[in-house]
């Protein structure tokens, strides 16, 4: 089966451990999938060495984009989604990343090649503490769909790119950003489906718990 267009957009800053675990843990994803990944860095010194660090390490000449944005979180997604240009899109932060599984890579594939409308896809995460103790996200059930459950797995969610050209972050929000922008949507009656698969690990007490 043909692989859907994907667009990758990691926040963080560099060096860090949280973002070579991120590109470490996902480069197969990126591989198997020609995503384009976009990396928004936290200042704009750290721009040139990242360049010569990852050039040294994309091996399959995996298409990026590196830029940098200091107003913010929402202020530095959104410009991750300019900086897109592929159909569908998914926010993964350093510290987090997509399982290295290639039967999920098959089910993520047939899921969004049968999205034929412009929608939100959500799969599962699962919670890894520093102590590495797991937990799931209940993410398959109407709460979420209703959005009557307080949390979202962004870093799991594919949102199509036609939706982020009328709906984006609202850059007033310091937290719960997502959180909003999952619940606006709903309220617009935007497609919303949820596929039991968990797909990607969220990093308890990493960079990706403060953004």
């Amino acid at each position: 089966m043909e692989n859907p267009e994907i667009s990758i957009i990691t926040l963080g800053q560099y060096p860090s451990k949280e973002l070579d675990i991120t590109i470490e843990k996902t480069f197969l994803f990126a591989y198997e999938f020609s995503i384009e990944w976009i990396f928004i860095l936290f200042q704009q010194e750290e721009i040139k060495d990242f360049k010569l660090y990852f050039s040294k390490i994309n091996k399959n000449n995996i298409a990026y984009k590196v830029s940098f944005c200091s107003k913010g979180i929402a202020s530095s997604i959104n410009q991750g989604i300019k900086l897109s240009s592929n159909k569908w899109i998914i926010v993964l932060h350093s510290g987090d990343y997509i399982l290295d599984d290639k039967k999920k890579f098959s089910l993520i594939r047939e899921k969004l090649k049968n999205a034929n409308n412009p929608s939100i896809n959500i799969f599962g995460t699962i919670y890894k503490s520093k102590a590495n103790k797991m937990s799931f996200s209940k993410h398959h059930n109407n709460k979420i769909r209703n959005f009557r459950s307080p949390w979202v797995p962004h870093q799991s969610t594919f949102v199509h790119k036609e939706i982020y050209k009328k709906q984006v972050y609202d850059e007033n929000f310091k937290s719960a950003l997502d959180y909003e922008f999952f619940l606006r949507c709903s309220k617009l009656r935007i497609p919303i489906f949820t596929h039991k698969e968990y797909i990607t690990v969220f990093s308890l007490g990493g960079e990706s718990s403060n953004i």
